[in-house]
């Protein structure tokens, strides 16, 4: 599962703000522990921007997991363009689907890095 595509679930407070936290090892040994092997990300959604960062510098896990969807789920008003921006500056336009009777956005064919640093720009 460790190099399973992921789907993203953000679940706005009525602040339009959302924080949580992922993590992955191996599942099944100590290396967690003695070698340091995991990783734990932390999310974050204010302003319009998704931030993906490093939670604990400590943790190196090398994966090939990727976030393939996102549903942001309470977004108050359809958006003119999405773009995902990795850490090395590059940027790509990200398609959407807005549902306006459950405030929902929908972003799809995503290939973001769970491992990566990254921001989504929803505006």
């Amino acid at each position: 599962m460790t190099d399973s595509p992921y789907g993203l679930r953000v679940a706005l407070s009525t602040k339009g703000s959302a924080m949580g936290e992922f993590y992955l090892d191996d599942g099944h040994s100590f290396q967690y522990l003695h070698q340091k092997q995991f990783l734990h990300r932390k999310f974050s959604f204010s302003s319009g921007v998704l931030t993906n960062s490093c939670a604990d510098e400590r943790g190196h896990y090398p994966s090939k997991c990727v976030v393939e969807q996102i549903l942001v789920l309470g977004l108050k008003k359809q958006p003119s363009s999405v773009t995902a921006h990795s850490a090395d500056g590059s940027a790509q336009p990200v398609a959407f689907t807005y549902y306006a009777a459950t405030s929902t956005l929908n972003l799809e064919t995503l290939s973001l890095k769970i491992g990566a640093d990254w921001k989504v720009h929803i505006q």
